[in-house]
This record gives structure tokens, C-alpha cells and sequence, in this order.
């Protein structure tokens, strides 16, 4: 993909999540912004978005110390969650302004600010040096 055609896919892209997608999904989805796997029959899809978090996170290593980059990080709601039950330092990066500015204040909200940040970033290229993190999550 030539930069030029990258370029005006991340603008569309940019476009739905700041625009129509903003309000659908926190409407419907909330603050976890991702497909869940369900625990459970019947298992209601928030608690689903959480299981799979659970399920991401038991396949790495985890804990105080760890950088954690959270590509298209939403609302910040897995962020937190990392942030919350493992003491990560989470880097949130996103295309969406809207979300972003959500994550942020649902940082400050958890009294997570010590260890989340959110950039704004497409991860087409970051610029990130090697070894910046030490897990990417996506």
C-alpha cells in the first residue's frame, strides 16, 4: 500500500471512530471496544470482553515494571484493566481523538493515571525504538 492510499485509509478510519461508531459503540459495546469470548453459556457480552482480556493475559507475562503497548487501545478499558490487575505501565495509543479523550478521563477516574498514558498513533509507524515494550497488545 502506497503512502498516499494508507494515508486516506487511516483518514476514513479516523473519521468512523471520532463520528457515527463513537456513540454506537458506547451505546451498545460500553467502554470495551473488542469481540469477547464468552465464559460461560449465556454469558452477556460485557462479560465476555472481560473474559478475553483474562484469556490475553494469562498467554503473557505480566505484572509491575512491564511496558505494555495497547495498539488501538479504545476507550482505554483493557488499558485498565492491565493496569489495575497487574500494576503494567500501558501506553494506549489510537487514531480516534474522541476515544482517547474517554480513556484519559476513565484513567483519572481509576486513580490509574500513574501508569497508563494515551497517544494518539497510528500503528502503521509509531516510531517506537526496539525493546520500548514488553508486550504488544492489539
Amino acid at each position: 500500500m502506497d503512502d498516499r492510499t494508507l494515508a486516506s485509509v487511516v483518514s476514513t478510519t479516523r473519521a468512523y471512530y471520532d463520528g457515527p461508531a463513537d456513540e454506537i459503540y458506547r451505546t451498545i459495546w460500553g467502554d470495551n471496544l473488542h469481540l469477547g469470548v464468552p465464559c460461560s453459556e449465556g454469558c452477556p457480552h460485557p462479560e465476555a470482553m472481560e473474559h478475553t482480556n483474562e484469556i490475553m493475559a494469562r498467554a503473557v507475562r505480566l505484572g509491575p515494571g512491564v511496558m505494555v503497548l495497547d495498539l488501538g487501545c479504545g476507550y482505554g478499558s483493557t488499558a485498565r484493566y492491565l493496569a489495575s490487575n497487574f500494576g503494567c505501565n500501558v501506553t494506549g495509543v489510537n487514531i480516534s481523538e474522541r476515544e482517547l479523550e474517554l480513556a484519559r478521563d476513565r484513567g483519572a477516574e481509576a486513580g490509574l493515571n500513574h501508569l497508563l498514558t494515551f497517544e494518539y498513533g497510528d500503528f502503521h509507524g509509531l516510531g517506537c525504538a526496539d525493546g520500548s515494550y514488553d508486550v504488544v497488545w492489539s
